[in-house]
């Protein structure tokens, strides 16, 4: 099955560099089965928050163990409570790193 691992340009070339997606403070690295085609509804759909969302990368991860898939939840502002992310989309995750061996491509995502 094919998986789409969604990033900033920066976090694409560090992923490049060190040849894997490594899992960030929480252990886990985050993945859809859903292709997007603009970083603006990856963005709101996955309620990634903190980055710019350029490209994607593509990946077979094969054997790899993946929990989910789960509803992303949206995502409210900490003092006013609007919401700053509606989420819905479908999330699976990975408890370890994932080679860059798994990855088939990269999909440069269409500017709002």
């Amino acid at each position: 099955m094919t998986y789409f691992h969604y990033t900033s340009r920066l976090g694409a070339q560090d992923i490049n560099g060190s040849q894997s997606i490594r899992t960030g403070r929480d252990g886990l690295v985050y993945l859809t089965d859903v292709e997007y085609r603009a970083g603006a509804a990856a963005s709101s759909m996955l309620a990634i928050t903190g980055k710019p969302v350029d490209v994607a990368a593509v990946l077979d991860v094969g054997q790899l163990s993946l929990e989910g898939p789960e509803l992303v939840e949206l995502v409210r502002h900490p003092l006013s409570g609007h919401v700053l992310r509606p989420g819905g989309g479908r999330e699976f995750t990975a408890g370890a790193n994932i080679t860059g061996e798994a990855i088939r491509g990269w999909i440069t995502l269409e500017w709002p």
